[in-house]
């Protein structure tokens, strides 16, 4: 998953975050999270990306293995497992994601929400990257995905071939379980979300402008 659109999270009954954010979020831009940084639900300003310590700059962030922690290895990958054993979970307020489908031959960009097209939370990690340089330190964040070739919506996204994988939705009653889970207890919430509650409709991406062409003047 690499593209989400960020939630109205005051429907949710969250404060409005006090920082800016794009509708859709792509890689290394900016979306608000809850993390398990207080007990208190406050909406955090955090990259896109899950970027390491140790990774030498933020664009790490544009790699694909940085959008998607797979919950089969996120304990295992060196990107990954200092966030997941140190329990830095968070929740990723959207009211869609987008995934391509290929079942009329070429990519179509859809657009996966509820049915009732009330915003959702997605599990995620957070970690902090710090910039020695300047001094200053980000926020980053990966979600969780999990096998999804028996889900009746998720097993249609992406390639024929492709390995069919699909976001974990939290639902509200499981913030607090979540967000103060054990690996143990976390590992039980990540499952497969109600394919009856959710929809798919084509929603391509406009085409890009086209650049003005030169023409040269003798």
């Amino acid at each position: 998953m690499r593209q989400l659109q960020t939630a109205n999270t005051t429907s949710l009954g969250l404060p409005p975050a006090n920082f800016d954010s794009p509708v859709e979020v792509w890689p290394n831009t900016y979306s608000p999270i809850i993390t398990n940084e207080s007990e208190q639900l406050f909406l955090r300003e955090a990259s896109f990306g899950l970027v390491p310590h140790w990774a030498h700059s933020l664009s790490y962030s544009k790699s694909n293995a940085s959008m998607n922690a797979l919950s089969e290895t996120v304990a295992a990958l060196p990107s990954f497992r200092s966030a997941w054993r140190q329990q830095q979970f968070a929740l990723v307020p959207v009211e869609a994601i987008f995934e391509p489908y290929y079942e009329t031959g070429t990519a179509v960009r859809q657009r996966i929400e509820r049915t009732d097209h009330a915003p959702f939370t997605i599990a995620g990690i957070w970690d902090i990257w710090e910039d020695d340089v300047i001094g200053s330190h980000v926020r980053t964040f990966t979600m969780l995905t999990v096998n999804s070739a028996t889900h009746p919506l998720m097993s249609r996204m992406h390639k024929p071939d492709d390995e069919k994988r699909s976001i974990v939705v939290i639902p509200q009653t499981d913030w607090h379980a979540w967000l103060h889970a054990t690996e143990r207890d976390a590992r039980e919430l990540l499952n497969l979300f109600p394919a009856d509650d959710y929809m798919a409709t084509p929603d391509p991406l406009p085409p890009r402008a086209k650049k003005a062409s030169t023409i040269s003047r003798r």
